[in-house]
């Protein structure tokens, strides 16, 4: 009893060993509580893989060929996420994946537990998702119109980037290149000029789209039973929208008041129409503006990065590519229809996105009810689905030479919807285009979820390539070609990216060399 005592005083007098027991705790329940759920398929892992986060480190290590080997000898396999165990399909499950109710595999859930929204953006999105909606119709129905200012705002952006440059060469690290002209041209759209052009506005949209992940990622290492502390103590929403408020709140203020007299033809305007009356008000139509900047500037910025890392490790691409941007804007103009014209660019784009995804692992549910996948297996309740991205995109089965890179790769060949390799792929031949989804394509995920606004982002990674490449000369900088230098390869030289558990990050620090075209 003695010995009781002491121990009792010992934790009333020291907060952090009962920080210490509440942790030990909740990762002794989840440890239970997984082994309990543990499923009959193969797990990452073996039988020390219940600790999940350390499977998921050490994944970072050789995900691409867990992910590989997982897909070719098991057709669905528990491969560990930050934030949780996933049954990951073999694409030949990818439709029952996406046909599933939403009620039985939730997206939603899964998307809301992936970035921990309520944490990084608050309780509301965990609700309502009306600026979905938004981007689903009103911004792709009108990208027509909304063509020439963002084709305004990625020429002022690249411009005000490089400053004066009197045909002298500049070097720029690509992708801080890449998420500045990306949130100016986005902005643009989203809330207009001046704002669009307002450095410490689009400095903080950049930025929170970076703490965001950071944020998801340092709650999603903790059990489950530990995260609402960890959301507590990372969280960094108040901060994030105050910043935000002190620079745009009066912005949003005045568009909420000019009310149907404003105009209807900006984002802003559709998503305060759209929204519920009780979100009608700057804070709540802010963080909407601030979320849809999260996804816009996040992936598109890191997709025109991932192409302009091909492009200067495969120079010989520059020149083709260039001749028929040129041909076609002398003919059509710069115009979204001249963007959808260019057919070599949009099969170079959609190659950079099929042999360098941003993970293994995608269109991840969480399973609400019970479901059965057609080979009999069961998924847990509470766990989620998936499918492979990156081996999918590497399936010898799929595509010719998988591991090779091939820009023009899908201007003659596709991947037809049985995964049979086709023949004589047309300009008017959209269902093939990047924003295209299939089980054999998974960019953008696959099925009535596929991501809504691919259409936008497809327009906008072309229009900015396309900029670049006809105005200006890129190359990498000669230190580069040193054989010493990690992705050095007599082929070309391209950035090494490194993977965190199931994502792939590239280069955050590679450099480029660019100039203005004489003749542009």
């Amino acid at each position: 009893m003695e010995s009781i005592k002491v121990a009792w005083d010992g934790f009333n007098h020291s907060p952090s060993a009962w920080l210490y027991a509440v942790a030990a705790s909740g990762s002794a329940i989840a440890a239970w509580q997984y082994w309990q759920s543990r499923s009959s398929i193969p797990v990452y892992g073996g039988i020390w893989s219940f600790s999940r986060t350390l499977s998921t480190f050490k994944l970072g290590e050789k995900g691409r060929e867990i992910s590989m080997r997982a897909y070719a000898e098991h057709p669905i396999t528990l491969i560990p996420r930050l934030e949780g165990w996933a049954a990951t399909a073999h694409s030949k499950y990818v439709e029952e994946i996406s046909k599933a109710p939403d009620d039985v595999l939730s997206f939603m859930d899964a998307g809301e537990e992936t970035i921990q929204t309520k944490y990084t953006f608050g309780p509301n999105f965990t609700f309502d998702h009306y600026h979905l909606q938004v981007i689903r119709n009103q911004l792709t129905r009108h990208l027509s119109g909304l063509f020439p200012d963002v084709f305004d705002e990625t020429k002022c952006a690249v411009s005000n980037y490089l400053g004066k440059q009197d045909n002298e060469w500049k070097v720029v690290k690509v992708l801080p290149f890449s998420q500045k002209v990306v949130a100016q041209a986005s902005n643009r759209i989203f809330v207009g000029l001046p704002l669009c052009r307002n450095e410490q506005w689009l400095n903080l949209m950049v930025s929170s789209a970076i703490d965001v992940m950071k944020t998801a990622s340092f709650i999603n290492m903790f059990p489950v039973i530990l995260r609402p502390i960890a959301g507590w103590y990372s969280t960094t929403v108040t901060k994030r929208m105050k910043a935000a408020n002190d620079v745009a709140g009066s912005f949003f203020d005045e568009k909420i008041a000019a009310g149907t007299k404003g105009s209807s033809d900006d984002f802003t305007s559709w998503l305060i129409e759209t929204a519920p009356e009780h979100e009608r008000n700057s804070y709540d139509i802010l963080s909407r503006i601030v979320m849809t900047n999260f996804v816009a500037i996040h992936t598109s910025s890191m997709t025109v990065t991932n192409c302009l890392y091909w492009l200067l490790a495969r120079p010989q691409y520059i020149v083709p590519l260039r001749q028929e941007i040129e041909e076609i804007t002398i003919r059509l103009g710069w115009s979204k229809e001249a963007i959808g014209a260019m057919i070599k660019l949009d099969s170079f784009v959609k190659e950079c996105m099929r042999i360098t995804p941003f993970g293994t692992q995608i269109m991840t549910r969480k399973v609400i009810k019970p479901f059965t996948f057609s080979n009999g297996f069961q998924p847990p309740v509470g766990t989620t689905v998936s499918a492979h991205l990156y081996a999918t995109h590497h399936d010898e089965n799929i595509y010719s030479n998988a591991g090779v890179f091939d820009g023009f790769r899908f201007v003659e060949t596709s991947s037809g919807e049985n995964g049979q390799k086709e023949k004589g792929e047309t300009e008017g031949n959209v269902r093939k285009a990047m924003y295209t989804t299939s089980k054999s394509f998974l960019a953008f995920g696959h099925g009535r979820h596929a991501c809504p606004g691919r259409f936008f982002a497809a327009m906008e990674v072309k229009l900015v390539l396309a900029y670049l490449i006809s105005a200006y000369d890129m190359k990498w900088p000669d230190k580069v070609y040193d054989p010493s230098v990690p992705g050095y390869s007599e082929e070309g030289y391209r950035p090494p990216e490194k993977w965190f558990g199931n994502r792939m990050m590239l280069d955050m620090n590679a450099e480029m060399m660019i100039r203005e075209r004489a003749s542009a």
